[in-house]
């Protein structure tokens, strides 16, 4: 498989990716020819909120495109829309939007299409089936063959045998009538000309999806018989069945449904092993022999690897490593007792959220918990056994709530009450998965929520309002979370956005909602769905919520450190800060914070599991194997270490976590190293950094070099840094240059040092020293640099380590070489070895790194000429670390880096000073502060180099989250990319690069004879008299053949 395939194209005045936020419902391949295949989108939810990714243009308008190189490599697959039908157009000239269920295409004709459309609801739009003859064409022509009924869906059928072409339409109309059937919802209709013209409501079939046909149809013909026919709907009621079957040509039909799952969704006749016919419902996929009776055993293909199962929730026993359950959308509660993978299905129906009290000390004696789904006046409440005795019996849960019965008193499976009505009442608005949550205490203190919230101390008999009665309008509490240390702290999280929380056990919860919390990009106001909220089990004062939406990258996760304060009887102002850093826009369902280090904490998202160890600070992707899936929700079985991931379609997942901790040291893998300089060779010691002991969580190590006897100006080059390591990473290399210089010398040695470590403790060897061997010179030989034996590879060479930080790739160094190598005069060389020496600066890879770390440092602090080598070094050597221009993965890894410096940039010290940019400044204040530094260099007064425009955006950019370092990191960025600013600054900068470049100093360090940068300014004066032309200023020719610059290589 290659992908994501996902173009970007413009339409009408729009711009977007086709299928970003969209559902794919039909890809549909011309037989003859994969490069041409046909696609149906229609609107997509993600997460636990159901949350769309926003609106047109951020999503694609919805409809049918066509591609004509779908073999093609991913990033070069193109699409172009059809015009099914222009309703419902966001655009001019309008292309349509309208969801686009299903597609077919005629038996060996591919120019004939039908397509269905829906009439999106709340308008007076219809629904329809489109024909096109010419599907094939560059702009294929269709037309209306169907009307249907506004917001009716339809699916397709189709046969050919011989000349006749037999369409079925599996519609969500409301049955006209018919010798079976009235009541419910779905009819069948039939073509027996291509879909040109269609019959009335066929006599058979009327009400097979049961009201439910915006979630469930399915319809299949034999290939080579149009008069049977599979129809798969609801579940079995009197007119509705999961499956149907007809051998007359959709007169009759007669339930086939043995061993099914309700829900049906998909059906497909395998070409390839005729006679057999797949299923795809709400409990996975069956198979059976096409010509099979009606009422014949279907195959459940669910037993083995395919895991399909949509877990919405698990809770896990607190001793017992197996003992597990989950809640399933459509499938129940599951239920591990005695291994991995040893599942029985425990309840039916919908499994919502599932809870083990945590005081269990036995596998037998065990309070459990599950909801079915909640619905507003009819039933609100859920399940609740408190021994295990129940679980081999299915259904045999006793029910707690209002479900419009009176109590049953009547002995259950456990021995407690069948059902007790038990204070929650049906009438309140609630989430069909209604949170439930537990608190300490013997047994564990058991919270519902609904649009209030509920408690109970006696296992759920017993339930009273602990909040206002709503808490927030009409929306329903999505989450919450009790502190394990004291049941009187409490969060609730709620659909539209909002957070609320005691710490005093109040029933009048104090609204800690921060202005700064991201806006979903739907535009929604009624959802902005809390997915999860969590307090630290070690500290009270600290909680985290997660929103099940598509936040803004990094704004996903926030973090709240003075709980207690701003949830007590006298609220102070909540601190929340934004904690997602390293988790992209996606939906965000689930936390879980590891008991035995409170850094640690796993998120479950729609695309895996992310972990922080350093309390939120960053997050990285989680384990490997997992599949791409979204995660609903994450638990810790603590004593066996075991983190329980319940993925929403692919099963139950499970990974080892880090243990309580242990040793975790960051050393030299050795002590010292010798190193012969190599003629026409880049020299280089190669330095190998190791994590000892528990390496599970991220950590950070600063490194430096330090002179001996060599010199970092003319025997190798000054290495500076950080090293970042990754969960799990064991070594990084740090690579320092050798200068092949020509002098004769003894052996000489520098050292590197490790410092400051975060995340781990520092080892030992933490000193590495190395020794340059320069014993193959016993004589000074010919200068490099000069020109009667100047050195082409030399030059070049020591330009790549001096501008670029790294070693010459072999097309580069071939290039720049020939540039001066081909000139056969004396003045031609001259010329060329000045260009090649200033296409280094000049070059998109410096602009790319060390100019733009000079950027960022100018619109920061205004540093210019007094920005420090040793402060540059580290970031100029990061930002480009592994990134070659015009190189495979180069543009990656040079966005990587970019993101890294400047996330780590806004988050030092000196940035956030008092005098700098404390997380006090609003965002207008920011900007304009950052902006102030952008002035002109050469116009006194001169004003920042945005726009109004420009400003304003920024300014509304960072107006959520003043405080976000994620961004505050993209405004800084945005600012020192800014081409105004670029230009203004590119002279200082040249000027300040010769300095650094080559003569690897700063311009007021010795041997500057005044110390007060009298040499920068005056080339500094040279370059702007000539309006930046280096040759013409003559600077570039004057600083490689200085003495400083040639001393460095030899006599």
């Amino acid at each position: 498989m290659v992908g994501p395939i996902n173009p970007q194209i413009t339409l009408s005045g729009f711009t977007y990716n086709v299928f970003s936020g969209r559902g794919i419902t039909k890809i549909l391949v011309k037989p003859d020819d994969p490069t041409t295949i046909f696609v149906t989108t229609a609107r997509g939810i993600g997460g636990s909120g159901a949350n769309s990714l926003g609106l047109v243009p951020t999503l694609a308008t919805r409809g049918l495109y066509r591609s004509t190189n779908a073999t093609s490599a991913a990033t070069s697959v193109t699409f172009q829309k059809l015009v099914v039908t222009t309703d419902n157009s966001p655009d001019s000239p309008g292309t349509g939007n309208e969801d686009t269920p299903d597609v077919v295409m005629e038996p060996g004709e591919p120019n004939n299409l039908l397509v269905t459309a829906i009439g999106p609801s709340g308008t007076s739009l219809a629904s329809g089936i489109y024909r096109t003859i010419n599907a094939l064409a560059s702009n294929p022509t269709f037309a209306q063959v169907l009307p249907l009924p506004n917001n009716v869906r339809a699916n397709l059928a189709i046969n050919k045998v011989g000349a006749t072409v037999t369409v079925y339409a599996a519609t969500g109309e409301t049955p006209a009538g018919g010798p079976t059937c009235t009541t419910g919802s779905g009819a069948l209709r039939k073509s027996t000309n291509g879909g040109l013209t269609w019959s009335s409501q066929l006599a058979g079939g009327g009400g097979f999806c049961g009201g439910q046909c915006f979630y469930n149809i399915a319809v299949a013909v034999d290939p080579n018989d149009a008069n049977v026919i599979y129809l798969g709907g609801d579940a079995r009621g009197s007119c509705s069945d999961a499956m149907k079957k007809s051998i007359n040509g959709g007169a009759s039909f007669v339930r086939d449904d043995n061993g099914l799952h309700a829900d049906s969704h998909a059906l497909f006749f395998d070409p390839l092993t005729s006679p057999t016919i797949y299923t795809g419902n709400d409990g996975g996929v069956w198979k059976r022999a096409s010509n099979a009776a009606p009422g014949s055993a279907w195959t459940n293909l669910n037993g083995g690897s395919l895991n399909t199962l949509q877990f919405e929730s698990v809770a896990v026993h607190p001793t017992d490593q197996f003992m597990t359950i989950g809640g399933t959308q459509d499938n129940g509660t599951e239920a591990q007792q005695t291994s991995s993978g040893n599942w029985i299905s425990a309840e039916g129906g919908d499994g919502g959220y599932a809870l083990i009290d945590q005081i269990a000390t036995d596998n037998t004696n065990v309070t459990m918990y599950h909801t079915f789904f909640n619905e507003t006046g009819t039933q609100i409440g859920f399940d609740r056994i408190v021994n295990t005795g129940c679980l081999s019996t299915k259904n045999s849960w006793p029910t707690r709530g209002d479900f419009g019965f009176p109590d049953q008193t009547s002995v259950a499976c456990d021995g407690t009450a069948d059902l007790l009505n038990n204070g929650i009442s049906r009438n309140d608005n609630v989430l069909f998965y209604a949170p439930m949550a537990l608190g300490p205490g013997i047994p564990n203190t058991v919270y519902f929520g609904s649009d209030r919230l509920y408690r109970s101390s006696d296992r759920g008999d017993h339930m009273t309002v602990v909040s206002q009665a709503p808490i927030s309008g009409t929306s329903p509490v999505s989450t919450i979370a009790i502190s394990p240390q004291d049941d009187s702290v409490r969060i609730v999280g709620m659909q539209n956005g909002q957070v609320w929380a005691t710490s005093t056990g109040s029933s009048s919860l104090v609204n800690i909602t921060s202005g700064s919390f991201p806006a979903n990009p739907n535009e929604s106001i009624i959802n902005k769905f809390v997915g999860r909220a969590v307090i630290d089990p070690n500290d009270k004062n600290v909680a985290y919520v997660a929103f099940s939406f598509f936040a803004p990258a990094g704004q996903g996760v926030w973090k709240i450190t003075n709980l207690g304060s701003a949830a007590g009887s006298s609220p102070v102002a909540p601190n929340w800060t934004a904690s997602g850093s390293g988790i992209p826009s996606v939906p965000i369902n689930a936390l879980v914070i590891d008991p035995i280090n409170s850094n640690h904490i796993y998120a479950g998202t729609d695309i895996g599991v992310y972990n922080s160890t350093d309390g939120g600070v960053t997050w990285n992707p989680y384990g490997t194997g997992l599949p791409r899936s979204a995660v609903f929700d994450i638990a810790i079985q603590s004593p066996a270490r075991i983190l329980r991931v319940a993925t929403h379609g692919r099963g139950m997942w499970e990974a080892s976590i880090p243990g309580s901790g242990g040793p975790n040291t960051v050393q030299f893998s050795a002590a010292s190293q010798t190193v012969n300089e190599t003629l026409d060779q880049t020299t280089h010691a190669d330095l190998t950094v190791t994590r000892a002991g528990d390496i599970s969580g991220a950590a950070t190590i600063d490194y430096a070099s330090a002179d001996g006897s060599a010199s970092e100006r003319s025997d190798y080059l000054a290495a500076v840094g950080t090293l970042h390591f990754a969960a799990g990473e064991a070594s990084k290399t740090i690579t320092v240059f050798i200068v092949d210089d020509r002098f004769a010398e003894a052996a000489e040695t520098f050292t590197v040092n490790l410092s400051n470590p975060v995340g781990c403790t520092l080892g030992s060897p933490a000193t590495f020293t190395v020794t340059i061997d320069s014993s193959n010179d016993p004589v000074d030989g010919p200068n490099p640099v000069k020109d009667a034996s100047f050195n082409s590879d030399f030059f070049v060479r020591q330009h790549y380590i001096d501008f670029f930080n790294r070693e010459a790739d072999p097309s580069g160094l071939a290039f720049w070489k020939d540039q001066i190598d081909s000139c056969t005069t004396p003045d031609c060389r001259e010329v060329r070895r000045i260009n090649v020496s200033a296409a280094f600066f000049v070059s998109i890879e410096f602009q790319q790194t060390g100019y733009l770390v000079y950027k960022a440092n100018q619109a920061a602090f205004n540093s210019g000429e007094f920005l420090k080598l040793r402060a540059f070094l580290p970031d100029t050597q990061e930002i480009g670390r592994g990134v070659v221009i015009g190189q495979p993965g180069a543009d990656a890894q040079l966005e990587a880096n970019k993101q890294r410096f400047f996330n780590g940039f806004v988050q030092r010290p000196a940035f956030l000073a008092p005098t700098a940019y404390p997380i006090t400044l609003t965002a207008a204040q920011f900007v304009d502060k950052l902006n102030a530094n952008t002035f002109d260099p050469n116009i006194s007064g001169s004003s920042g180099s945005l726009s109004a425009g420009e400003r304003d955006a920024l300014v509304a950019q960072l107006s959520p989250a003043p405080a976000s370092p994620t961004l505050r990191a993209q405004v800084l960025r945005t600012i020192s990319e800014n081409g105004i600013f670029s230009t203004r600054q590119f002279n200082k900068a040249f000027v300040l690069m010769q300095y650094f470049g080559y003569l690897r100093r700063n311009p007021n360090d010795p041997p500057e004879a005044t110390l007060d940068f009298a040499g920068y300014n005056f080339w500094l004066g040279k370059l702007n008299q000539f309006n930046g032309n280096f040759v013409n200023a003559e600077m570039v020719k004057a600083f490689i053949t200085s003495g400083e610059y040639q001393k460095r290589f030899g006599p």
